[in-house]
C-alpha cells in the first residue's frame, strides 16, 4: 500500500522517499509480479492474502522545479489530483497559498472513495520552501524537522528514522550538505531494501519493491539516480567476522527523463561470480501518460553507477540479523567493485582492499558494543 517518508535533513536539506508497489484485491487474469528484490514474489503470498502485488509505480511526482509530491491511497484518485497540479503549475508556478486552496477544494470523493488518498511534499515560491501534508502522520525531531508518514511502512519507516544520527557517510573528503543527505536517504533506502530481501516482510505489509528519493538539487527539485546498490551476507562472531564471496544480489537505478528503469541481478550461486538470473523494469512517472514507442526506446541501465551503496545482512547468535551500511560515491565505474557483461551473465570483481576495510568496521562496530 506504500510507504513515504518526508523530512529536512540537518534542518536543512528538503528529502522525500517513496517506495513503487502497487497492490490490490486479486482478480482473475491477475498475477503476482516479478519484483525487483524477490525473483518468485508468487511463494510469498499464500492463499490467506487477499491482495497481491501486480504493478511497480512512482509514488513520488516532481510536478516541476518548485515543487514536489509524494502520495498514498486510490491510484486513480491520486493520479487525477498529481495530473491537476502538474497542469496548474505549468500555467502559474503554485505557491503555498495556492497549494492550500487546491487541496481544500477538491471533492470529499477524493479523500474518502476507495482507499482514499494522502499527500506529502514540498513547495517553494518567494517566501522560501516550505512542506505541506494532507491526511498523514508527523513525528518531531531534533534533526531532521517535521517527518512526515504515508501508509502501510509508516511504523517501519519511523523506526529507522529513530535512529539517526546512526547514518552511512560517504566515503569522500569533505561531502557537503547534500551529499550527506543523500548518504542518509541512502541508507534508510538500502535498509529497507536489505530487510525486504532477507524476509519479504515489507512486501507482505503491501509496500516495497524499490525506493525513490528526491531533494533540493541546483536550486530545483530533482529524483536522485546513477545508484547500485548490492547486498551482501555477512556473519559475526567473537573471532572475527566473514563475507559472502559475492553480493547475494545488486540493483541499478536510473532514470531515463523521468521514467525510472532499474536492472536486477540476482546471485544464486554462492560458488561462482556470475548472476543466475537478471530482470529489467520500466516504472511510469505519475504526471502524464507513456507510450509504447518511449518504453521501447529504453536503455539497459548500466550497473557500475556513480553512488555504490553496500550493505551488509549481517547474522550474529546474540543480535539476530542488522545491517552495515557503506556508501560510497566516485565516478561511474572507478568504485572499488566492478561489474562486467559476458554475454547475458554479469560477472563481478572486487577489489581486495574494499573488503578488508569492511571486514575492520564490522568488527570494530561489533567489539564496541560487547
Amino acid at each position: 500500500m506504500t510507504a513515504i517518508v518526508r523530512l529536512t535533513f540537518d534542518n536543512k536539506v528538503p528529502l522525500i522517499m517513496g517506495d513503487l508497489m502497487l497492490s490490490g484485491p486479486k482478480k482473475g487474469g491477475i498475477t503476482t509480479l516479478i519484483m525487483p528484490t524477490v525473483e518468485k514474489a508468487q511463494g510469498i503470498f499464500s492463499t490467506d492474502f487477499d491482495k497481491i502485488p501486480y504493478e511497480l509505480h512512482q509514488k513520488i511526482a516532481v510536478l516541476g522545479d518548485n515543487l514536489i509530491i509524494g502520495w498514498s491511497g486510490d491510484h486513480l484518485n491520486a493520479t487525477e489530483v498529481i495530473r491537476d497540479l502538474y497542469a496548474e503549475n505549468k500555467v502559474a508556478p503554485v505557491t503555498k497559498s495556492t497549494l492550500e486552496d487546491y487541496f481544500q477544494s477538491l471533492p470529499e470523493h477524493i479523500w474518502y472513495e476507495r482507499d482514499g488518498v494522502g499527500f506529502l511534499g514540498f513547495v517553494k515560491d518567494t517566501k522560501g520552501i516550505t512542506e505541506f501534508g494532507y491526511r498523514h502522520t508527523t513525528l518531531k525531531t531534533k534533526h531532521l524537522g517535521k517527518v512526515g508518514f504515508l501508509g502501510t511502512g509508516t511504523d517501519d519507516l519511523e523506526n529507522l528514522v529513530r535512529k539517526f544520527p546512526n547514518i552511512p557517510y560517504p566515503k569522500m573528503g569533505n561531502p557537503n550538505p547534500l551529499q550527506l543527505a543523500v548518504s542518509f536517504a541512502l541508507g534508510l533506502t538500502g535498509n529497507l531494501l536489505a530487510l525486504e530481501l532477507a524476509t519479504h516482510r515489507s512486501l507482505q505489509n503491501f509496500y516495497g519493491g524499490g525506493y525513490e528519493i528526491a531533494s533540493l538539487i541546483g536550486g530545483k527539485f530533482e529524483k536522485v539516480s546513477n545508484v547500485t546498490y548490492l547486498f551482501w551476507a555477512a556473519e559475526v562472531s567473537d573471532t572475527g567476522v566473514r563475507i559472502s564471496q559475492l553480493p547475494m544480489h545488486v540493483m541499478s537505478f536510473w532514470y531515463q527523463g523521468d521514467i525510472l528503469t532499474i536492472r536486477s541481478i540476482y546471485f544464486s550461486d554462492p560458488t561462482r561470480n556470475v548472476s543466475t538470473y537478471q530482470a529489467n523494469f520500466a516504472i511510469r512517472p505519475m504526471h502524464r501518460m507513456v507510450s509504447g514507442e518511449e518504453l521501447a526506446a529504453l536503455q539497459i541501465p548500466d550497473l557500475n553507477q556513480k553512488f555504490l551503496c553496500n550493505y551488509f545482512l549481517m547474522t550474529s547468535p546474540s543480535n539476530g540479523i542488522e545491517i552495515y551500511s557503506r556508501v560510497d560515491h566516485a565516478p561511474a565505474g572507478e568504485g572499488s567493485i566492478r561489474m562486467a557483461e559476458e554475454h547475458d551473465k554479469v560477472i563481478i570483481s572486487v577489489k581486495h582492499e574494499f573488503i578488508e576495510s569492511v571486514l575492520r568496521e564490522i568488527f570494530r562496530d561489533h567489539d564496541t558494543r560487547k
